[in-house]
């Protein structure tokens, strides 16, 4: 940017210097203008982190402990002699670093990818007219408007300020939101007191303004440390460090047996060189190195599906906690209805004149735009009566030619009313648009067939009946109503107004109507069936919300609807012992959604929040999952971790499916892994231990070093990266949530993994035995244990891509990359049992029909107990679950579910 805007000091000037300076105006710039000015003073935006070219992560996987451990074992046997096994050692790893690079290259770039969705767009005013564009192009003497809730995208001089105040934390550390003023400052006021002034990544917290850019990109104040914040290194999610932690313990374990390998190995006189690279090949082939990696992809996967359902992931944490989401808090507005409000019906007792003035009222107390095109756009209320105005023949933007707004009191959920001061024909006129509760009963005289009449009690009750007649059928009801003043010593700002509600003429009811969304009753069910606890949040009145909930099934007669005034009389104490149990909270406010999160956080529950204003902002970030959505405000989307595109509930529940995929799909990857490190442990300790004891022949290993590590090629890699595409499981919304800091291998699944490693391994080790005292050459033998222990695990990835379903049922074609994975794995196999040149290079030889008919006996006892295992676990967590349900609910009412 030019450095011009960077000595200014423009707090200190006069608006009149500031347009003079920038050579710009109110009416904004040209487009032609704009777009010259952002040829030279450039992008708005800051400088990025540099993202990691594809060499870098080349060399990533290069400074692997396990590259080094492979590159000296290579070195070591090729200076002992032994070329083969340093090929093989080659091979194996180049295939690991290749393939560790495709898997972490292609989930930066689908981050990357999904970071590049959220963008930010800044209303400017260009050739008089306010247009909406995306904030990298806007420049200095942009005129730009602030709104409540929105992010400032650039540093801007304050011109007009109606009761605005922004939160400059980011940039000042004070929480305290500053009020902001137009007068010009001394030149010599520090950046925290400029109160003229609006900085880039600050908040609007409350309020408008009107402003003019003069400073953009690195030259705002924001800029000066964004050079430092680029330097922060995003960490690993809190699973991602306890599968790494898991890792590096298993990894010490894995070394030390190793160790115990090459010191029995040596006592059972085995050659120096077999046994040091049989130790080092088991090493490699054992330590789960691909876990955290195979993490970051499943994760990644997990968060470009949920894209596609119009959910987008803000932080990588928030799609691991998803399947452990016990109770969602749930605003009613545009989630669970369509959020097209329409006005229906406006209840006036009196003819067109009162009307007209009930939508004259209505516009005025109303802060949605209306666009060049005529478009309407802003919050659904609003939005709803400026369409019920058009069609009864009235223009906001006409009424403005004759009169004119002077102050605006923005609706607040505290308040529960809009105000505003209109100088009309006959003097200052305040309307109010809010809460029956707040105008119906604060209204002293009412419009009674076109004529303002006493509001005697008998007219309230009758009125109120109708407004609670219609509130039972789930209408929201909007009150309207206004206070003349004289034309002279009449009040200019709403600040001049003691009680803006005192002596209020009361107009009528604006009936609105928001239909719910088609399939959200059956969503709430299938919530209902996962073990996650909904609960409606609104700000209607009790009434309403009471039909909705008995519309979506949530609500039954006798059952409780805890409304605002209730809760806010309520002890912490009182609250927390009934938080878990009311399904409806109306006429609630922003701070109560804090409370009623915290409150179900202490019963034990995790919490899932939606959000869209302002005001949400601490809730959902006080929540275990954060959700704005569509159209919620800057500031409710930087507190949350998911952005719903599309507002709908549906994606919640995907979402929350999702979770619950993604971490079973963890889990198998780590099964997988964990079952082939187990596996060739049992098979070449066993033999080890048994030698050592006289019950084996010395010096005849059951594998090779090569072989290991071609068998590691062969059945690790791919397979595991298959894992990461699974769907969900038939019964993934039938369970309940696993628990947020539940262990990947349970005692259940370790189990599993030990008796099927112990079991399968032990039996081959009995054939090898068995082919030996039979006089097959040692080759043969080791080539028959070599194809069975490369093979058997292709097979067992189809018993443990889906936990709750027979593997005849499972169909692997549903995921077109097991079978791919089974058929490469196979195809390497076959390679190194019958191509001539591999044949060599790992010592195995040609093996006949029959022996292969032993292999494929073998592989078939390993799938059945596999199968075995996995219905007894099945018929173990329905047992769990069926004594779940009939149980009074537990603050943990999460259980542990291992196999469906």
């Amino acid at each position: 940017m030019n450095s011009v805007t960077q000595v200014v000091h423009w707090h200190s000037l006069t608006e009149k210097d500031i347009f003079r300076r920038l050579k710009t105006k109110r009416s904004g710039l040209s487009v032609e203008e704009a777009g010259n000015r952002l040829k030279e003073y450039g992008s708005n935006t800051l400088p990025e982190k540099a993202r990691y070219g594809p060499l870098k992560f080349l060399f990533s996987q290069l400074e692997s402990p396990f590259t080094v451990i492979l590159l000296a074992a290579a070195g070591i046997t090729f200076w002992l002699g032994d070329i083969p096994d340093s090929i093989v050692i080659l091979i194996a790893l180049i295939a690991n670093v290749l393939f560790g690079f495709f898997q972490e290259w292609k989930s930066e770039r689908t981050l990357e990818a999904l970071k590049a969705i959220v963008r930010y767009e800044a209303p400017v005013i260009r050739e008089g007219s306010l247009v909406m564009i995306a904030a990298d192009n806007v420049v200095p003497g942009d005129i730009m408007v602030l709104r409540a809730g929105e992010r400032v995208l650039a540093d801007v001089r304050i011109i007009e300020a109606e009761m605005l105040e922004i939160s400059e934390a980011v940039l000042t550390g004070e929480t305290s939101p500053a009020k902001k003023i137009v007068e010009f400052l001394p030149e010599g006021t520090p950046v925290p007191d400029r109160l003229n002034m609006a900085f880039a990544g600050t908040i609007v917290n409350r309020g408008t303004g009107l402003t003019v850019v003069v400073a953009t990109g690195i030259s705002t104040q924001v800029g000066g440390i964004a050079q430092s914040l680029v330097e922060v290194e995003e960490g690993l999610t809190p699973l991602q460090k306890r599968l790494k932690k898991l890792a590096n313990f298993v990894t010490v374990g894995i070394i030390a047996l190793a160790l115990t390998v090459f010191v029995a190995g040596f006592l059972a006189r085995i050659p120096l060189v077999e046994i040091f690279t049989t130790a080092i090949a088991l090493a490699i082939a054992a330590i789960p190195a691909e876990l955290v990696v195979a993490v970051s992809v499943i994760l990644t996967i997990g968060m470009r599906r949920l894209l596609e359902r119009k959910a987008l992931i803000r932080k990588l944490v928030a799609a691991e906690t998803l399947g452990s989401v016990t109770a969602l808090c749930v605003d009613k507005t545009g989630t669970l209805t369509e959020g097209q409000m329409r006005v229906v019906e406006i209840i006036v007792e009196g003819g067109d004149e009162t009307r007209n003035l009930l939508l004259r009222a209505g516009i005025f107390c109303n802060e949605a735009d209306i666009e060049p095109g005529g478009k309407i756009l802003g919050e659904t209320t609003d939005v709803a009566i400026m369409h019920a105005a058009r069609e009864a023949g009235l223009s906001k933007v006409i009424a403005l030619r004759k009169d004119r707004i002077l102050d605006i009191l923005p609706f607040e959920s505290i308040n529960r009313y809009m105000a505003a001061i209109v100088i009309e024909e006959h003097g200052p006129t305040l309307y109010v648009k809010g809460a029956a509760e707040k105008v119906v009963t604060s209204a002293t005289t009412f419009m009674h067939k076109d004529r303002v009449m006493p509001f005697l009690e008998s007219d309230k009750e009758r009125l109120m009946g109708r407004h609670d007649e219609l509130s039972a059928q789930g209408f929201r009801l909007i009150a309207l109503g206004f206070r003349h003043f004289p034309s002279k010593g009449g009040p200019l700002h709403l600040g001049d107004v003691n009680d803006h509600l005192k002596d209020l003429t009361f107009i009528g009811f604006a009936v609105i109507e928001d239909p719910l969304r088609a399939n959200v009753k059956d969503s709430l069910h299938e919530m209902e069936k996962a073990g996650v606890n909904v609960s409606i949040l609104t700000g209607d009145h009790v009434l309403t919300a009471q039909t909705i909930g008995t519309k979506l099934g949530v609500f039954e007669k006798g059952e409780r609807v805890l409304n605002g005034e209730e809760l806010e009389k309520m002890s912490d104490e009182e609250f927390s012992k009934v938080a878990r149990d009311i399904a409806i909270y109306a006429r609630v406010l922003p701070h109560q959604k804090l409370r009623i999160v915290s409150a179900l956080q202490a019963q034990g529950e995790v919490v899932a929040m939606t959000g869209d204003g302002i005001n949400d902002a601490p809730a959902l970030k006080k929540s275990d999952i954060g959700i704005a959505v569509g159209g919620a405000a800057d500031v409710a989307k930087e507190a949350s971790d998911i952005v719903l595109l599309d507002s709908n509930f549906d994606t919640i529940v995907a979402a929350i499916k999702e979770g619950r995929i993604i971490f079973d799909n963890i889990r198998k990857a780590t099964i997988f892994l964990f079952t082939d490190s187990l596996g060739e442990i049992v098979l070449v300790g066993g033999y080890l231990i048994l030698s050592l004891l006289g019950f084996l022949p010395q010096n005849m290993l059951p594998l090779l070093a090569a072989q290991i590590l071609w068998i590691n090629l062969a059945e690790d890699s791919l397979p595991n990266f298959a894992l990461a595409f699974e769907k969900e499981e038939q019964n993934v919304m039938d369970r309940p949530p696993t628990p947020i800091k539940s262990s990947i291998l349970s005692k259940e699944v370790l189990a599993l993994i030990v008796v099927v490693s112990v079991a399968v391994n032990l039996m081959l080790l009995g054939i090898f035995v068995w082919l030996i005292r039979e006089g097959i050459s040692i080759d043969y033998a080791r080539t028959l244990v070599f194809a069975a222990s490369g093979i058997d695990s292709l097979f067992f990835i189809l018993c443990i891509r889906n936990l709750s379903v027979p593997i005849w049922r499972s169909k692997p074609w549903e995921n077109p990359w097991i079978p791919t994975a089974i058929l490469a794995g196979l195809g390497l196999m076959l390679a190194a049992i019958y191509v001539p040149s591999l044949q060599e290079l790992l010592h195995t030889k040609a093996l006949s029909l029959v022996h292969w008919i032993i292999i494929a006996f073998y592989i078939t006892f390993g799938v059945l107990l596999f199968e075995a295992l996995k219905i007894f676990m099945g018929l173990l967590n329905k047992w769990r679950v069926d004594k779940i349900k009939i149980k009074t609910p537990k603050p943990d009412n999460t259980v542990e579910v291992t196999a469906i």
